[in-house]
């Protein structure tokens, strides 16, 4: 009924890719970007989808594409930034990350953070995950993925100690939710 649409082709290479038959999904997207070539979704779908395939050139093309369109694309920046790591060039993987930031999204916080473990910069990644444990949380999860995120890199860096006080409190929320109801034995939703 729509034979000129875009989403169409983009919702069945995102069907094909979870489906895990990847040359009908990279088809796909190419059909939806060749009627949508500027759709910054399209594009990022389709250079994970790349990237996830160690195609690495052509994911940092449709990441070109989509810094073209929207030059302050944080998450492109860092989805680049990521190709980079996955080809061992940490020089330029640096100059994405340059501007992420305690106040950025955690996907990209987490990049940096990988970045700076492979420069062996334990001391600001440590600042920078500090910095984020104070400001608050929608939950207690959130706040325990980040305190875990620190307690790596303060074990990583060698502090043993820090790394188990900072952990404790995490540890004590995962055993929270991971204990079955004492009425009916049964566990939390959400740790299904």
């Amino acid at each position: 009924m729509l034979p000129g649409s875009s989403e169409i082709p983009y919702a069945l290479a995102l069907v094909q890719r979870r489906q895990g038959h990847w040359d009908e999904s990279i088809a796909y997207f190419e059909q939806a970007l060749a009627r949508d070539p500027r759709n910054v979704e399209f594009l990022n779908s389709a250079a994970r989808t790349y990237g996830m395939l160690r195609q690495f050139p052509a994911a940092l093309k449709l990441y070109d594409r989509v810094l073209d369109i929207t030059p302050n694309d944080s998450d492109a920046m860092t989805s680049k930034a990521c190709i980079y790591q996955a080809q061992g060039n940490l020089q330029k993987a640096a100059k994405f990350l340059s501007q992420i930031n305690d106040q950025t999204s955690w996907y990209a916080m987490i990049i940096k953070f990988t970045q700076l473990r492979l420069e062996r910069n334990y001391g600001e990644a440590i600042r920078l995950l500090q910095a984020r444990l104070a400001q608050s949380f929608d939950s207690e999860v959130d706040k325990s993925n980040h305190q875990v995120a620190l307690a790596f890199m303060q074990r990583v860096a060698g502090d043993t100690l820090g790394a188990g006080v900072t952990g404790e409190p995490a540890r004590n929320t995962f055993e929270k939710l991971a204990e079955p109801n004492q009425a009916t034995g049964i566990l939390p939703s959400r740790c299904l």
